[in-house]
């Protein structure tokens, strides 16, 4: 007979609320691992440590990783001198997102012996169970990301995977050519997600740069259950980019392949005149950088700025600030010259199914905005599909000089090419003509969400 195993190497993050269980809001990170014969388990078992993701001992704060300085408890789990009838013990995570299990999202913890031994924990196997409300099952690993082998990809028509290529830190990149992109061709790998209710928000990391003649336009674009999704930064040259693509709701839930693809839409009128190479693409949680699916990154800004970019503060800023009671996101603009500031986030759509007509909410008051005439002092917002200015222009709130008289709510419709995926939430506040007369101003927001707006067309 042989001693039960634990065949489990998985990551459980617990979602803990602000207090006693989880300081300003930290996640709680629970890892198990196996535990190998020694000192502290005889037959071996599995060793689980428990503690916040708060960076502590030189650690990352909220990077979705327990590292060894947040290791606040260890326990183990020893298996027993022998197994019964020469049986496996198994361990399995699975979801628990129903009404009688954890109706806000969770998983369970699963286990029992392996009886018709085909290394699988059948529900019928199961023998005890721990619900963890709050918690979240690891990403899937997105395998052969560096394109050094075509194996682990399916590749369709003029898409190829260029192993000899110098790639961008080693051989190998994927391409979508001018040919490729207007063919609708990609570069695939089938994963099988968790769904949204069980998983922290995920993202696909990775090298891009143009092919062919320069591009300026958006730097990539993922393709799955049947939604594309651009990323947000633009390409204007060959030298590969750094770029982060958080996955939207139609990513979660289910076998799902995603497809390395163009940026230009395929079929009659499309207008590539270049490719794009990926290379270094991997599949991370990414809990402080995108949204979970259905909401808007710290929309509330009760977490001050954080998930919120200033991509230019030409004079301008960026700040939090709590005004009338009510934590929200600041844009300033001093008097005089052409100072402007523009400050990105990010909205997760939900689905169709879900949302049918998916419009973004939010509150905003000014004060100093101006048309004098030659100059003036002017806000406005837009939603893209991509980076601003150079992604698919999704929702448009116009320039506006006149002050709000106290708080204004805005709806703006994002159109039905939006529904599952997460879009780019654009703000400017800049001085306007002339410049010289530029009055200072100021501009409060706060409240973004995503509504469901019959009115929209």
């Amino acid at each position: 007979m042989r001693a039960p195993a634990i065949l489990l190497s998985l990551l459980v993050v617990v979602a803990a609320c602000t207090g006693d269980n989880g300081r300003d809001g930290l996640s709680t990170l629970v890892v198990v691992t196996p535990e190998p014969t020694g000192a502290d388990c005889a037959t071996g078992g599995q060793r689980i440590d428990v503690g916040l993701d708060d960076g502590a001992g030189g650690g990352v704060a909220n990077n979705g990783v327990l590292e060894a300085g947040e290791i606040e408890t260890t326990d183990f789990v020893c298996n027993g001198a022998d197994g019964l009838d020469g049986l496996t013990s198994l361990v399995a995570i699975n979801e628990a997102c129903s009404e009688t299990q954890c109706p806000q999202g969770g998983v369970s913890i699963d286990s029992g012996l392996d009886t018709n031994d085909d290394q699988t924990l059948d529900p019928s196997e199961v023998t005890q169970s721990a619900l963890v409300c709050g918690g979240t099952l690891p990403p899937p690993a997105l395998v052969g990301g560096d394109f050094t082998q075509t194996t682990d990809w399916t590749v369709t028509g003029a898409a190829a995977i260029d192993t000899s290529a110098p790639g961008n830190d080693d051989a190998g990149e994927a391409i979508i050519d001018a040919t490729a992109a207007c063919a609708g061709d990609t570069v695939s790998q089938t994963l099988s997600l968790p769904s949204a209710c069980a998983s922290q928000p995920l993202a696909v990391r990775m090298a891009v740069r143009a092919v062919g003649s320069f591009v300026i336009g958006p730097s990539a674009s993922l393709d799955f259950a049947g939604v594309s999704q651009n990323g947000r930064r633009a390409l204007f040259n060959d030298t590969y980019v750094d770029d982060v693509m958080c996955l939207g709701a139609a990513a979660y839930g289910g076998s799902r392949s995603i497809g390395l693809s163009h940026p230009a839409r395929p079929g009659p009128g499309c207008s590539a005149q270049a490719g794009v190479a990926y290379d270094n693409v991997v599949l991370v949680a990414a809990p402080s950088i995108c949204p979970q699916p259905g909401t808007v990154l710290n929309g509330s800004f009760d977490d001050e700025v954080a998930g919120w970019r200033p991509t230019l503060e030409s004079g301008g800023t960026f700040s939090p600030a709590v005004d009338d009671g009510v934590h929200v996101g600041r844009l300033s603009i001093p008097a005089g010259g052409c100072p402007q500031v523009l400050v990105e986030g990010e909205a997760s759509v939900p689905l169709a199914a879900e949302v049918a007509e998916p419009a973004l909410e939010f509150r905003w008051r000014s004060m100093g905005l101006a048309d004098l005439g030659t100059s003036g002092a002017a806000f406005e917002a837009q939603v893209y599909n991509g980076p601003v200015g150079f992604g698919e222009l999704l929702a448009d709130r116009p320039l506006t000089f006149t002050d709000s008289v106290g708080y204004t709510t805005e709806r703006l419709c994002l159109g039905s090419t939006a529904s599952g995926i997460v879009v780019n939430v654009w703000l400017r506040l800049a001085g306007a003509g002339l410049c010289a007369g530029t009055p200072a101003a100021d501009v409060f927001v706060d409240g973004f969400r995503l509504v469901d707006e019959p009115s929209c067309p």
